[in-house]
C-alpha cells in the first residue's frame, strides 16, 4: 500500500506562520531577558573568603600559618601570594631574615577557579630586626645574606660533613604517619645553619625533621676559593619500617 499525503480542504485551518514582525519581537524578548539576567548578577553580593588570622605580627625569620576561615574551599585549591617581601608556601608565610623597618606585608588567597567565592586577604606586621647570627652568615665576598628562595651562583656546592638522623614521634609512629619532609636550609660561609623552612611539609614530623637538620655540619658552598651562604634542600625521610635519616642531599644555591 502507498501512503498518500492528506489534502487540505478548502475548510482546513491554515499552519500559523512566523512573520518577519513575530521574529522580531522573539529576538527582543531574549535581548531583555538577557539584560536583566546580567543585572542581576552584577547587583548580586558575592561572599568574600576571611583569612584567619586577618592579622598578624610577625618577627624576622619567623612564619605564620594561614588558612580560610570559613573552609568553603579546600587548602589545595588556593593560590597564596603576597604583595611585599618575604615567602608563602602552602599557606605559610615566612618572613625575611632582615627587616630594616616596620613593613605591612599584604597576604592574598585566591581559588584557584570560579566557586563564587571572591579572593580573600590577610595583613602581615613585620617587626624590625634580624635573625640572630645573620650578620656573620654572608661571606666575605657576598654584599648580603640571601634571602628565602633567592638564587645564588657557586662553583663549588656545599657537603654536608656532620649529619644527626632525626627522632621519630611518638605519636606520628603511632597513627602510621610516615613520608619525607624536604627542609630548606641556610647554611652560612662557616657551613652551620641559622635558619630552615618547609618545601614539602608533614605537619606530624615537620619540627623533628627541623631539629634535626639545624644541628647538620656543611663544608661551605665555594666561589673564587672564597666560602658563600647558600640555602640547601635537605630531604628528610621518616619510614616505619627501615632506617630514618637523609635522603639524598640536593643543593638549591
Amino acid at each position: 500500500m502507498t501512503a498518500r499525503r492528506k489534502r487540505r480542504g478548502p475548510d482546513s485551518p491554515s499552519p500559523p506562520r512566523v512573520t518577519m514582525k513575530s521574529r522580531a519581537s522573539l529576538l527582543l524578548l531574549s535581548f531583555i531577558s538577557i539584560v536583566v539576567l546580567s543585572a542581576c548578577e552584577s547587583n548580586r553580593t558575592w561572599p568574600e573568603s576571611r583569612v584567619c588570622p586577618e592579622v598578624a605580627t610577625v618577627a624576622p625569620g619567623g612564619n605564620q600559618r594561614f588558612q580560610l576561615c570559613d573552609g568553603l574551599i579546600a587548602d589545595s585549591l588556593i593560590n597564596w601570594s603576597t604583595r611585599g617581601p618575604g615567602l608563602i608556601i602552602q599557606g605559610r608565610y615566612h618572613a625575611p631574615l632582615v627587616v630594616p623597618a616596620p613593613l605591612r606585608v599584604i597576604v592574598h588567597a585566591t581559588p584557584e577557579r570560579w566557586t563564587g567565592v571572591l579572593p580573600g586577604r590577610a595583613v602581615v606586621l613585620l617587626s624590625p630586626g634580624s635573625v640572630p647570627g645573620v650578620d656573620s652568615c654572608a661571606g666575605p665576598a657576598q654584599g648580603h645574606v640571601p634571602e628565602r628562595g633567592e638564587y645564588v651562583y657557586v662553583e663549588e656546592l656545599p657537603v654536608a660533613i656532620h649529619t644527626v638522623a632525626p627522632s621519630y614521634p611518638d605519636s606520628a609512629r603511632a597513627h602510621g604517619v610516615e613520608g619525607t619532609v624536604l627542609v630548606m636550609a641556610l647554611v652560612c660561609a662557616s657551613g652551620t645553619i641559622i635558619d630552615t623552612y618547609m618545601v614539602k611539609s608533614i605537619p606530624e614530623l615537620d619540627d623533628a625533621a627541623d631539629h634535626a637538620v639545624r644541628q647538620w655540619i656543611f663544608q661551605p658552598a665555594m666561589i673564587g676559593g672564597l666560602p658563600v651562604a647558600v640555602w640547601v634542600a635537605v630531604p628528610i625521610r621518616f619510614t616505619l619500617n627501615g632506617p630514618l635519616g637523609p635522603a639524598t642531599v640536593a643543593t638549591s644555591h
